[in-house]
């Protein structure tokens, strides 16, 4: 936790500081930070969001949004936070571990009505007797950038379950274990991977980005730096293409024409993550096989009918969210 000077008889608020994963962090997780951040008259100090009760966190408000959580055993958050829970999500394979410790679901009683990122979240806060409600997401929240447009089209993390080469350079000890099972997929360049999905000349225009941030040696300041400037690229760019919610939400709230990719998302966790938010986006299926019939709305893209210079607008359902979210954030704040 890292803590700048504080005086006690000032209110004082705080952000949610992450760990890097396998030696990366995800930048995505920095975006909801910079879509709480807006609303805070001042940052006065970051808390872990692994370590919501450590004893040392000093007295603050914090707006809970964003992904929960690996270590449910440091739950529930320390009495020093007085919490707003909006754009909250439960990771699928903890929710109900973490929900069957009593005292984890009388915190959420306490400090309800718990605003869900998702149905699925919603629905088993409900099932445990916790007042929650669909919120959709901070991040539709965030405010233009004040930059030109451009011509370029983004390729951000672009089907990257199935980039294979990518994920054993950043966990070679994966590479050899699977290299020993004769377990190993073909390590293609993703590149040309994706060569065989989208027009070759589509591809080789694009802009690559990543939300994969290597974690040696870089700082707070850096990360959230780094985050704002993907930002500035998705609020300048004619399209923006991706297989991570945290590039397509904010895309929509810069008017940024987005294409979701669904690919490599096969699994319980997340796929539990997607219901109440794709319904936001124009979305492109790779996954034929994949049942999909229990979640209702999706604007669906067929590859084929993608007008790669006119890009098709995006659904404006989620701006019907975002005005409560925006006035729950300002309430909040404004208390004393």
């Amino acid at each position: 936790m890292s803590i700048f000077a504080l005086n006690t008889m000032e209110q004082h608020y705080a952000l949610f500081e992450y760990k890097a994963n396998r030696g990366y962090f995800n930048l995505g997780d920095y975006v909801q930070s910079l879509a709480a951040k807006q609303y805070l008259p001042q940052v006065d100090y970051f808390v872990g969001r692994e370590y919501l009760n450590a004893s040392d966190i000093q007295p603050c408000k914090m707006i809970m949004n964003g992904w929960f959580m690996y270590k449910v055993k440091n739950w529930p958050p320390s009495r020093a936070i007085d919490p707003l829970f909006v754009s909250f999500h439960l990771n699928a394979t903890i929710a109900d571990k973490l929900l069957s410790i009593s005292a984890n679901v009388d915190y959420l009683k306490q400090h309800g009505p718990i605003g869900c990122r998702d149905y699925f979240t919603r629905d088993v806060l409900q099932q445990y007797g916790v007042d929650a409600y669909y919120s959709s997401c901070l991040t539709t929240t965030l405010p233009k950038v004040d930059l030109p447009k451009t011509d370029d089209i983004i390729f951000m993390d672009v089907l990257f379950n199935q980039d294979h080469k990518s994920y054993y350079e950043r966990v070679p000890k994966h590479y050899w274990r699977d290299r020993l099972k004769g377990k190993l997929p073909e390590l293609q360049d993703h590149k040309t991977y994706l060569k065989t999905i989208f027009p070759s000349e589509i591809v080789e225009k694009a802009k690559f980005e990543t939300a994969f941030y290597k974690a040696k040696g870089s700082t707070i300041e850096q990360r959230m730096a780094e985050a704002q400037r993907l930002l500035n690229v998705f609020g300048t760019a004619k399209l923006v293409v991706t297989s991570r919610i945290h590039c397509a939400l904010p895309c929509l709230a810069m008017g940024t024409p987005v294409l979701f990719v669904m690919g490599g998302l096969n699994n319980a966790s997340d796929l539990s993550r997607l219901d109440g938010i794709v319904q936001h986006f124009n979305f492109l299926n790779l996954e034929p096989d994949l049942d999909l019939s229990s979640i209702e709305g999706l604007n669906v893209v067929q590859l084929k009918d993608i007008d790669w210079e006119n890009p098709l607008p995006n659904p404006e359902n989620f701006k019907e969210y975002t005005a409560h979210l925006r006035n729950t954030c300002g309430e909040f704040i404004q208390t004393q």
